[in-house]
């Protein structure tokens, strides 16, 4: 699974004066994805491949993901103990972070972004060139899973609807909601889903060949949390969008 499903890089300020390779930093961060027990502990590590020292600050986010897909980040450093919450990376340089819940749910499951964020650097007065001064962000998927803990899909009802292009065209499309009735996250992509009608002529058709990088290039938030309900539309073909909509939801 690309792990772009997982993590998000993000360019938080460009202040652009320039540009000096001798100053270029390269940053990572792995894993992007990190699942959990409450009381376990675990780490991911901060990679500069660049030629000067890097220094970042650990931020951590609870994800907030109403029925539309809308996420919000709550800051959430409360939520855990991390060790160390900052720090400056020499150059070609690997710096492991650990971190571990502080009373954490024990009855269903939390997501979380640990965001790795590099602190800007004063560059001053350069006379003698043009200079850029870029400030990254990783944000890697971290979910808090008590034992036992199981995702409960249930597709409710499906309806016609469109998708709005750039470029202001639409495609036909379908509005899929379901929810989780279970006590453990769930990603869209995972599952398969069949959606079933009649076309203009009142003749049954159906359409279930979603893939998953269809589904994660069309949905923005691909997260369900525990005991919520999702709406999300997907494309389908034109003879999909008449009456009688029904949709079904299995396991990949």
């Amino acid at each position: 699974m690309k792990h772009i499903i997982f993590a998000a890089l993000t360019i938080i300020a460009l202040t652009a004066l320039g540009f000096k390779s001798s100053e270029a930093t390269s940053l990572g961060v792995d894993p992007l994805f990190v699942e959990m027990g409450p009381t376990k502990t675990a780490s991911i590590k901060i990679l500069n491949g660049g030629d000067v020292e890097v220094p970042v600050e650990i931020i951590i986010y609870e994800r907030i993901v109403d029925e539309y897909g809308v996420q919000t980040k709550r800051e959430a450093d409360d939520d855990f103990i991390v060790f160390p919450p900052q720090a400056v990376i020499p150059p070609s340089s690997v710096q492991n972070v650990r971190f571990q819940a502080i009373n954490a749910d024990n009855s269903r499951s939390k997501s979380y972004y640990i965001t790795v964020k590099q602190i800007p650097i004063d560059l001053g007065d350069r006379p003698d060139g043009m200079y850029i001064n870029v400030v990254f962000a990783f944000d890697a998927a971290v979910h808090i899973v008590p034992k036992g803990s199981k995702a409960a899909p249930t597709a409710l009802e499906a309806r016609p609807a469109t998708i709005l292009l750039e470029d202001g065209t639409t495609l036909p499309a379908v509005e899929i909601h379901i929810e989780n009735r279970g006590n453990k996250y769930l990603y869209l992509q995972n599952y398969d889903y069949e959606v079933t009608g009649t076309d203009g002529t009142g003749q049954p058709v159906s359409h279930k060949n979603w893939t998953r990088d269809q589904i994660i290039e069309t949905v923005p938030v691909i997260l369900v949390t525990p005991g919520a309900k999702r709406s999300f539309k997907l494309p389908v073909p034109n003879d999909l969008t008449g009456g009688n909509l029904t949709v079904k939801m299995s396991k990949r």
